[in-house]
């Protein structure tokens, strides 16, 4: 069994916030990456994200300005991991 595995970064200033949250489960290895490089690959590209692929998962990008000016940056690691 393979799942997907997302690790989460923020970034606000001098503050970080990290998470792991674990996601959809497959049979197959080829499965899961065919899943992940298609289907949330291209959600992300759709809610603004910079992708880009890595061996075995994709990472995904995103800065925006906040309301009182400070650069908010997101960064997603999506991996598929052996259960």
């Amino acid at each position: 069994m393979y799942q997907l595995v997302y690790y989460y970064r923020e970034t606000t200033g001098k503050e970080v916030i990290e998470r792991q949250n674990y996601g959809e489960e497959f049979r197959l290895r080829r499965n899961a990456l065919h899943y992940l490089l298609e289907i949330t690959q291209s959600i992300y590209r759709e809610n603004g994200y910079g992708t880009e692929q890595i061996v075995g998962g994709i990472n995904c990008y995103k800065s925006e300005k906040t309301d009182n000016g400070e650069r908010k940056t997101i960064e997603m690691k999506i991996k598929v991991e052996k259960v």
